[in-house]
C-alpha cells in the first residue's frame, strides 16, 4: 500500500472513530455534552401545596365540541363538576383552573 493510501485510511478512521464519540453524548475532547432534559419523557409533577396534599398539574386547557371548557390535570380530562382525587373542579378559565377540597379553594395555574 502506497504512502497516500495508509494517510487517507487513517484519516478515515479517526474521522469515523471522532463522529461515533459525538453520538453518545460525548464530546471529541472526551467532555460530556449536557443535553438537558429528554422532550419524550412527561416531567415529575410539582408540588402545589403542603407536603401533605396530593399533586395536581395542570397540563392543557380546551374547549370542547360542544363549547365547553376542559382541562388536563394529571393525565385525566376533567370538566366543570368533575372530581380529581379528592378535588372538584369549579371553573376552568384560559389560563387556570379553580378546584375545591372538602374546606379550601385552590387555583391552579398553567405552566407554558
Amino acid at each position: 500500500m502506497s504512502g497516500s493510501k495508509i494517510i487517507v485510511a487513517a484519516l478515515l478512521v479517526l474521522a469515523v472513530a471522532g463522529f461515533m464519540s459525538g453520538r453518545d453524548g460525548v464530546h471529541a475532547a472526551g467532555t460530556k455534552i449536557a443535553w438537558g432534559r429528554d422532550p419524550f419523557m412527561l416531567e415529575e409533577p410539582q408540588d402545589e401545596g403542603t407536603a401533605g396534599a396530593p399533586k395536581l398539574r395542570l397540563m392543557g386547557i380546551t374547549v370542547g365540541r360542544d363549547g365547553s371548557p376542559r382541562a388536563v390535570i394529571n393525565d385525566q380530562m376533567v370538566s366543570k363538576g368533575s372530581k380529581v382525587g379528592k378535588f372538584k373542579v369549579l371553573d376552568i378559565l384560559p389560563n387556570k383552573v379553580i378546584v375545591m377540597d372538602t374546606d379550601e379553594m385552590t387555583e391552579i395555574v398553567l405552566k407554558l
